[in-house]
């Protein structure tokens, strides 16, 4: 590194330098394969003259200022049948638990565009689970409903 950048920097040439090393058996992009690093993100935070290995850059874009990351559990019926991919953009669903009294069980929306950034179906149980980028001020809300099993998502338009 020519020059330190902080997590989440995305790498271009002026951020890179070249040294000599010894060896091989370093995992650490040659000189010659700046171009594989250019336009990365870097995954942690890098100081000047450190060696880049391909663990310390992601092609992931940084979570923007103000959002979170946030992994959510679905059951069969909680997201469409077609399943979700990342960039999709869905709404996420506030189901509410079985009243005892026989009341009302309206759902509520916790985010009405957020994005999946990750998802993964699980053939055991028919289900996925699912990164989702959402509003720093609305992760713990959807991560309990999650936990308990009562988060639904519906694809929506383009965000």
């Amino acid at each position: 590194m020519a020059r330190p950048v902080a997590v989440g920097h995305t790498i271009s040439r002026d951020d890179l330098a070249t040294a000599e090393m010894s060896g091989d058996t370093i995992p650490a992009y040659a000189g010659g394969h700046m171009s594989e690093v250019i336009g990365k993100t870097a995954a942690v935070g890098l100081v000047t003259g450190q060696v880049l290995s391909p663990a310390m850059l992601t092609t992931r874009p940084p979570t923007p200022a103000g959002d979170v990351v946030v992994g959510v559990s679905l059951k069969p019926g909680q997201f469409p049948a077609a399943g979700i991919a990342a960039g999709d953009p869905v709404m996420v669903i506030l189901l509410q638990a079985p009243s005892v009294s026989g009341g009302s069980n309206a759902a509520s929306v916790l985010d009405p565009s957020a994005q999946v950034v990750d998802a993964q179906t699980m053939p055991d149980s028919g289900g996925a689970v699912a990164s989702l980028l959402i509003p720093r001020a609305e992760a713990a809300q959807v991560a309990q409903a999650s936990s308990a099993g009562l988060v639904a998502v519906a694809q929506v338009a383009g965000r």
